[in-house]
């Protein structure tokens, strides 16, 4: 994003959009953010150094910061020096010190937040007040506002979570469950583990060569050289749909699961009730092929239809 010739006046709060400004005060920002509801300051920056200003355009936090994110939350700003991450407040006061390898871009929410190299993976309530996922020398773990650890560091990737587990690595390798206190759950023996509602996704690996598939598309992923075939299990360990789709299964509804086929390149559905696999019939007119068998399989879903094919 390179904004130049703003001034506050020039941010937009209700749709957080930037103008260029036309008057004749032109200021040397080269970004400028939306003004934080809480702190009223909007993240500027000036030859790639990031601080932030007041409506007047007054400094408030010095334009010193490497990086900054581009909103405050919890009157907290997140800003990397020397490339180490920490937090300040809305007066410039160091409230979690600059000792963190990751922090991405991020929201509070009653002062928690779950955070994971470079994704946030989204808010809990569920360690003690004002706590925070973050990652130090490549290991994940939860600190307060006092710099506290909540929670150790102990793992290298924490993939997802629910109201009561989380889904973690040791090695991102083999994925296993824990419950808050770190207890084991489920054993780290999957190849890859997510929540999903009251289910868990799996992968296991397959046969199928991986090596020319493109996985920063399409949702697909590759281990070992071999393409990850994904599932559903409970929180038990039982397989409630086995690893057949070839990528995760983000829609599982009263027992169907809406899986994908990568060597026939179209959805079906897998019904754990009765076992059934279903594919949308071959005799959809040949110009809406791929848009008619994706709505086909979402109409069974109970979802709304496409214009356009998924994949």
């Amino acid at each position: 994003m390179e904004l130049r010739k703003l001034q506050p006046k020039d941010i937009d709060d209700e749709l957080l959009m930037h103008f260029d400004n036309t008057g004749e005060y032109p200021t040397d920002w080269e970004e400028v953010t939306f003004f934080d509801e809480e702190t009223d300051l909007a993240v500027v920056s000036v030859d790639g150094v990031y601080g932030a200003v007041n409506r007047n355009g007054e400094t408030v936090i010095p334009i010193i910061y490497d990086f900054a994110m581009i909103r405050f939350s919890e009157s907290l700003l997140a800003v990397k020096k020397n490339n180490k991450w920490g937090y300040v407040d809305s007066h410039h006061k160091i409230v979690i010190p600059f000792e963190y390898d990751n922090i991405s871009d991020y929201k509070f929410e009653d002062g928690k937040l779950w955070m994971k190299n470079n994704s946030v993976l989204g808010t809990v309530d569920y360690f003690s007040e004002d706590s925070v996922f973050v990652c130090k020398d490549g290991k994940i773990g939860v600190i307060n506002k006092q710099n506290e650890i909540v929670f150790p560091f102990i793992y290298q990737d924490i993939s997802s979570y629910n109201e009561k587990y989380l889904c973690v690595s040791y090695d991102k390798l083999r994925y296993g469950v824990v419950d808050f206190n770190n207890n084991t759950i489920l054993p780290f023996q999957y190849d890859f583990l997510n929540t999903n509602g009251a289910f868990l996704n799996f992968a296991e690996i397959s046969d199928k060569d991986g090596s020319n598939i493109d996985t920063s598309v399409n949702f697909y992923k590759v281990k070992e050289g071999k393409l990850l075939m994904h599932g559903i299990i409970d929180f038990k360990g039982n397989i409630v749909v086995p690893a057949i789709s070839s990528v995760a299964i983000n829609n599982f509804v009263e027992g169907k699961a809406m899986c994908f086929d990568y060597e026939k390149q179209e959805f079906f559905i897998f019904d754990s009730i009765s076992k059934e696999i279903i594919y949308a019939p071959k005799d959809l007119k040949e110009n809406e092929s791929e848009t008619a068998k994706v709505n086909f399989i979402r109409h069974l879903m109970g979802m709304a239809p496409v214009k356009f094919p998924i994949f």
